[in-house]
């Protein structure tokens, strides 16, 4: 498909990153919420009023647990039966979510419709990054670094992508189908970079998915006055990291150095805040880890 041809499908790829927007509600949602899904889910009540949420931490992880159920099916089924059907599981499973978790009854309904949200999130992955590739194809890693992007806005625009993609059926650019050959069938082989992207693939969301749930109550226990703005100067560095590695791709700078820098600092950061416990600490290193653990990295690998 060469560059005229791609043209075409520039409207699908922003229907694809408003999609994504609803990713990041989804991700974040009961994160921001911990104490109101407590609550509704009646779990006991500490000395200081507010609620135990290591319940619905637990329910949070179920994410996790719902990719890996459905990334074997997912994959396959976007390289085979096309990138639209991928997509268009995930928006349901998504729907079902959201439905679901404003009315469920107790944390074991919530923990189930984590698992869906985490399916979700999967088919949705096997179709846009895929997808935003093959229509951009020289620049497909900046395109899809740019998906973070629409995660970190998603409750600004949320409304306006759920009209625009309901309304609208857009085509999708043509997808390589595998097709059994004659010839010798070679074994897929690991290699040791390989290996170092699978484990940087979890390493990295478990990073961010952690902070982005957990940084306001590691706020109050370190005595910031106002822990809702650790997530405000995480955000602040998940587009400055963007941006900047957006630069750094143009200027072709390999992606590999990108990933030994980024996930360095990250650990360091990490590290200067479990030893370093003051209410700075909390700003300082949720810009750091929005800029070098959430900024892009994942999509990058």
């Amino acid at each position: 498909m060469n560059t005229l041809d791609s043209r075409r499908y520039y409207p699908t790829a922003l229907a694809l990153y408003i999609t994504y927007f609803v990713l990041g509600i989804a991700a974040t949602i009961m994160g921001q919420y911990k104490q109101s899904f407590a609550a509704l889910w009646g779990a006991e009540k500490l000395a200081d009023g507010s609620y135990d949420v290591s319940s619905v931490v637990a329910v949070i992880a179920a994410i996790g647990l719902g990719r890996l159920i459905a990334f074997p099916v997912a994959g396959p089924l976007s390289d085979r039966l096309g990138r639209r059907l991928s997509g268009l599981i995930g928006c349901g499973l998504y729907a079902i979510f959201f439905l679901g978790i404003t009315f469920a009854p107790n944390l074991y309904v919530g923990y189930v419709l984590a698992v869906i949200s985490g399916m979700a999130n999967s088919f949705l992955d096997t179709s846009i990054t895929p997808s935003c590739m093959e229509i951009f194809k020289e620049k497909g890693t900046i395109a899809n670094i740019f998906t973070k992007l629409s995660i970190s806005i998603a409750q600004f625009l949320l409304p306006f992508a759920i009209g625009f993609v309901a309304a609208r059926e857009l085509p999708f650019p043509p997808f390589e189908k595998v097709v059994k050959g004659q010839g010798k069938r070679e074994r897929m082989r690991f290699t040791l970079a390989a290996i170092v992207l699978i484990c940087l693939g979890f390493t990295t969301s478990t990073t961010f998915m952690l902070w982005m749930n957990c940084n306001q109550e590691l706020g109050k226990l370190y005595g910031l006055q106002d822990p809702a703005m650790i997530q405000s100067f995480y955000s602040v560095g998940i587009v400055c990291a963007l941006f900047v590695s957006a630069a750094l791709l143009s200027r072709k700078v390999e992606p590999a150095k990108i990933l030994i820098v980024y996930p360095c600092i990250a650990f360091i950061t990490l590290g200067v805040i479990y030893f370093v416990q003051t209410p700075f600490i909390c700003l300082a290193g949720g810009f750091l880890l929005g800029f070098f653990a959430a900024g892009g990295v994942l999509q990058l690998v």
